[in-house]
């Protein structure tokens, strides 16, 4: 029996419409700019990298003769091309422009679900520019990112990762196919704080917004670390 595509893409489409995604999410064209589809809000809906290569691979199916939906999904880049999309520090758009392909494909090959055979095994970021709201993370980095511990300047000097993606990764809110099969998360060090530092906080003399200023952290958390709160003295997030 063969299967329903429109019906399995129609269902996917219902479902991400009728739900709130967090953490890193791709918007999608519901019915594709080829076919008519406008960039109306209404034409648009949000779906995780993992869902929106699926929606592409429906789409081939539903119309196998569409030679702009197929380019869509299986645009060929040489391997040095592919190479350069992961270094390159231009904007997505730029390099989605230069080689003719999708920003969805910029990002996956800079996170390393396309053209694996190319970017496996190198230990460098890829590259990104300043001009770029979302910072593609590859994935073999993210069991990395949970279990490892520091202030949220450290994760974005190491990983380039926005706090909210750390947040996001550590309380398994986003990237759940790796997350949910992972342990406990290493916690987050609130302002790069040691115990010493905080003893220091402890005993300067002078007011909270001084005090603050001088250790460079918020005038609250010297409040509550002069108030030996418990959650200033273990300075963790609470994951």
């Amino acid at each position: 029996m063969s299967m329903n595509y429109l019906k399995i893409y129609n269902d996917l489409i219902d479902r991400a419409k009728n739900r709130k995604l967090e953490g890193y999410k791709e918007k999608h064209h519901i019915v594709p700019k080829c076919l008519g589809g406008s960039r109306n809000k209404d034409n648009l809906v949000e779906l995780t990298p993992k869902e929106h290569f699926l929606a592409h691979q429906l789409l081939v199916k539903i119309y196998p003769k569409n030679k702009s939906i197929i380019c869509a999904l299986s645009r060929k880049l040489t391997n040095l091309e592919a190479l350069d999309v992961y270094k390159s520090t231009d904007s997505i758009d730029d390099i989605a422009k230069k080689y003719n392909i999708s920003r969805y494909n910029v990002f996956s090959i800079k996170r390393k679900i396309f053209y694996r055979n190319v970017t496996k095994e190198i230990k460098d970021l890829p590259g990104y520019s300043s001009e770029d709201l979302r910072v593609p993370i590859p994935l073999d980095l993210i069991p990395e990112i949970f279990y490892d511990t520091g202030d949220y300047k450290y994760f974005w000097e190491k990983y380039r990762a926005r706090p909210d993606v750390v947040k996001g990764i550590k309380n398994k809110k986003s990237f759940k196919s790796i997350t949910s099969k992972l342990g406990i998360p290493g916690q987050i060090k609130r302002f790069g704080m040691t115990r010493e530092t905080v003893e220091e906080v402890f005993n300067s003399k002078g007011t909270s917004k001084e005090i603050a200023q001088k250790f460079g952290i918020h005038y609250n958390t010297v409040r509550n670390i002069k108030r030996k709160h418990s959650r200033a003295w273990d300075m963790w997030e609470e994951f």
